[in-house]
């Protein structure tokens, strides 16, 4: 099976008033296609440098990373651009675009992809937000949604582009426990029909359950917490 990410030893930190402080030791990291990934750690531990880095927002030291089996540190703006294109986020916060509605938000994510279709990409957010739970919502604008219900849209946006890998960062930290087990059921989804990897930070004991690896990240250490069929990192 395809390697989508590859970690290998990787250190990362951020220079500070008082000297060089290291957020990330030595740390490895594989997710193949259908990999539910999840990391759990606490605050403060380097799980959002961890995503940053994986989804292309920061450079890494050279070798240390691959996404797609491209050497990220080294790669073109060019490819790194087309990198991008195959994968897609969802933050804590759901980051709309307030003079959009909701189903111009969710649109956004398929205007980049070269088969864009107007009419097919209609129909395919449309689907999206009924799987979501918010087909009535589909003309509404984000400040007429509760919070819950925008990051629903955020998820919604990120999945109907079908990427090869989602990263996804405490994606039901606002949601209710019904609205929970929507967006999970939509990634687990994504992960059996489209073969996409996931890498997902959360705090939320409900959705563990979409694991296929639990690590915990702490010390800028990743150690295994429970395994399924999938290889170990």
């Amino acid at each position: 099976m395809p390697i989508l990410v590859e970690v290998t030893g990787l250190t990362y930190g951020f220079r500070g008033p008082q000297g060089d402080l290291a957020v990330l030791r030595g740390l490895d990291l594989v997710i193949r296609p259908e990999e539910v990934v999840v990391v759990t750690g606490p605050s403060g531990s380097g799980k959002s440098t961890l995503l940053s880095l994986v989804g292309l927002l920061r450079r890494p030291p050279p070798g240390t990373v691959s996404i797609f089996g491209v050497d990220v540190a080294t790669a073109s703006h060019a490819t790194l651009d087309g990198l991008r294109g195959r994968m897609r986020f969802v933050f804590q916060k759901s980051y709309l675009v307030g003079t959009l509605t909701v189903l111009e938000n969710v649109l956004s994510s398929l205007v980049p992809l070269p088969e864009t279709n107007r009419a097919f990409d209609d129909a395919r957010a449309r689907q999206m937000l009924r799987n979501v739970g918010l087909a009535d919502k589909a003309a509404a604008l984000p400040h007429q949604l509760s919070g819950g219900q925008q990051q629903r849209v955020a998820v919604a946006r990120a999945l109907v582009a079908l990427p090869e890998l989602l990263i996804v960062d405490e994606p039901t930290a606002a949601l209710d426990r019904e609205a929970a087990r929507v967006v999970v059921e939509q990634i687990r989804l994504l992960t059996r029909t489209m073969g996409c990897g996931v890498l997902l930070t959360t705090h939320d004991d409900r959705i563990m359950d979409i694991a296929t690896r639990r690590l915990h990240l702490e010390d800028g250490m990743l150690v295994a917490v429970q395994s399924a069929s999938s290889s170990p990192a």
